[in-house]
C-alpha cells in the first residue's frame, strides 16, 4: 500500500526524475514525455528520443525540430488563404490543427492551446 499524503516528503516527491539502472530511459518514458509535452509521438520520434536521452529530448521539445523554420512560412501562407476563403471557419480550424501537429514545435503548440 502506498504511503499516505501526510507521510510523503514534498522535497523528495517533487525532485526531477532521472533514469537509474532500475528505471532507465526508454521508449516508455519517451512516450510519456511526448504525451505530456506534445501530442504524442510517432515511432520514429520515439526511436530518436531513446537515442537522445531525456535531456536531449527535452531540448528538442523546447527548441523545436530542425525543419520548423522551413515550414513556418508555408503554414502561415496556407492559413491566410484558408482565412480568406472560409466564412464559417471550418478550413481555418482544420489548418490550425494541422499546424499544431506539423509545425515542428509540438510543446509550443500544446502550451498555446492550453
Amino acid at each position: 500500500m502506498p504511503p499516505t499524503l501526510e507521510k510523503l516528503d514534498p522535497a523528495e516527491v517533487w525532485q526531477t526524475w532521472r533514469p537509474t539502472a532500475a528505471d532507465p530511459w526508454n521508449r516508455k518514458w519517451a512516450a510519456h514525455l511526448y504525451r505530456r509535452a506534445a501530442f504524442g509521438a510517432s515511432r520514429a520520434e520515439l526511436i530518436e528520443a531513446e537515442r537522445l536521452g531525456p535531456d536531449g529530448t527535452l531540448d528538442l521539445l523546447l527548441k523545436g525540430q530542425s525543419y520548423a523554420a522551413e515550414v513556418e512560412k508555408s503554414l502561415a501562407d496556407t492559413g491566410r488563404i484558408a482565412a480568406g476563403r472560409d466564412e464559417r471557419g471550418e478550413q481555418l480550424r482544420g489548418w490550425w490543427l494541422y499546424c499544431m501537429l506539423q509545425s515542428g514545435h509540438p510543446l509550443r503548440e500544446k502550451l498555446t492551446l492550453f
